[in-house]
């Protein structure tokens, strides 16, 4: 939809060096709502100034997968779909 989801980048974790570079990130499991996305890459300099752009580097779909009968089966509202611990830390009185 034309529209920016989140942004992140590799700051000081991997040190690029002149030539080719492959740098890789993992996205967790089920983070992505159903439906299209596309990525793309800026090289900042100096941490100020965007020296190169381009969109659409990489376009995929996610697509729902098969849910157990009695689950909500439509699309959850949202882009994405991250899937939290969840804790009771209540006292039992």
């Amino acid at each position: 939809m034309g529209e920016v989801l989140f942004s992140f980048y590799n700051s000081d974790v991997i040190k690029l060096k002149r030539g080719h570079n492959k740098i890789e990130c993992v996205f967790p499991k089920y983070f992505f709502q159903s439906g299209n996305f596309s990525l793309a890459i800026f090289i900042v300099e100096d941490k100020s100034k965007a020296i190169f752009i381009e969109k659409d580097v990489f376009t995929f779909t996610i697509i729902d997968g098969g849910r157990d009968f009695g689950e909500y089966m439509g699309r959850e509202p949202g882009y994405i779909r991250p899937q939290f611990e969840w804790y009771n830390r209540s006292l039992i009185v």
